[in-house]
């Protein structure tokens, strides 16, 4: 029965070769993505009292300014629909773009921007405004029109991805009460549109070989693949980071893992939308149940029936 399985299963003959050529011992590590993301909307919020506020759309310069003794605030709200990224992306860097159409200042003294961060809903809402409880970010004092970016910090920006598909920014005006005004989508064919830039690197959970957030039966073929052909797998699956998904711990994908990753994958249930995979990825999987049973046998144990193993439970759940 086992030569037979051997003999259907691709996937199983690769494998036996990675026996006959000893065990592979490899790491792949992971590089960032960074995507560039344009608001959903950049509007002015007005107020004479800094309560009160009123919203503005469609001009070509947000103008901020705060100056409370002339009864002066007027801060920019933008969102940014990150739900294109992946659930499990862990931002690494973040960069607002500016282009910077209206600027007062004396010498050596210039303004200065201030960014707040919150999990937005998509609608522009006064209550944007005045979001003043997560500081994300500070300008350099600005001297000069131009397009400028603002670094704003990824461990205050990761957990409002984590509530929302929505990044809000709140821009309040100069503590020293100059003005800076940028430039808005409206003005995008004369000028640059604000922008967000945010790299990122995707962590999986263990045994998600194949990146795509779930550990389940479609990990078997990525999971030989990584063992019999790292050249193969680090082009197909580049964003998987090996040592962070392995199952048993040591960073690596050998024979040593196998038992885990059955594991993980009969815990699964196979996913409950998954598929039910074709013969030769199943006889591939028992095939490595077999492989991996006389790894942990110890003198004297009895031999695996493959009844008392994950396979059967495997195969329940896949039904």
């Amino acid at each position: 029965m086992a030569a037979q399985l051997f003999k259907r299963s691709p996937s199983g003959a690769a494998l036996a070769i990675a026996i006959a050529s000893s065990v592979m011992v490899m790491n792949f590590v992971e590089s960032a993505r960074s995507d560039t993301f344009a608001p959903m909307f950049d509007v002015e919020a007005s107020s004479s009292n800094g309560v009160d506020f009123i919203l503005t759309d469609g001009d070509w310069t947000i103008a901020t300014q705060y100056r409370p003794s002339s009864n002066i605030d007027r801060r920019g709200v933008l969102e940014f629909d990150l739900s294109s990224l992946p659930a499990s992306a862990e931002v690494q860097s973040a960069s607002l773009w500016l282009d910077v159409s209206l600027l007062s200042y004396t010498t050596g003294n210039y303004p200065v921007l201030r960014l707040y961060g919150y999990a937005g809903n998509g609608v522009p809402n006064v209550s944007d405004a005045t979001q003043q409880v997560n500081l994300i970010g500070l300008s350099d004092p600005v001297d000069e029109l131009a397009l400028i970016e603002i670094q704003l910090d990824p461990v205050a920006v990761q957990p409002l991805m984590e509530v929302s598909d929505y990044l809000g920014i709140m821009a309040f005006g100069s503590e020293n009460g100059y003005q800076l005004g940028f430039s808005t989508l409206e003005s995008a064919a004369y000028s640059d549109p604000p922008s967000l830039t945010l790299t990122y690197v995707l962590a999986f959970g263990l045994g998600d070989y194949s990146g795509d957030d779930v550990t389940n039966l479609l990990d078997i073929n990525p999971f030989l693949m990584a063992m019999v052909d790292p050249t193969t797998y680090a082009a197909t699956y580049p964003h998987v980071v090996l040592a962070d998904i392995d199952p048993n711990g040591d960073g690596v994908p050998t024979l040593l893992g196998i038992n885990p990753f059955v594991t993980l994958v009969v815990a699964s249930g196979g996913g409950s939308s998954v598929p039910v995979p074709e013969p030769s990825v199943m006889a591939t999987f028992l095939f490595m149940i077999v492989l991996a049973a006389p790894l942990h046998r110890r003198p004297g144990w009895p031999s695996l029936h493959v009844a008392n193993c994950p396979v059967e439970k495997l195969a329940q759940a896949a039904r």
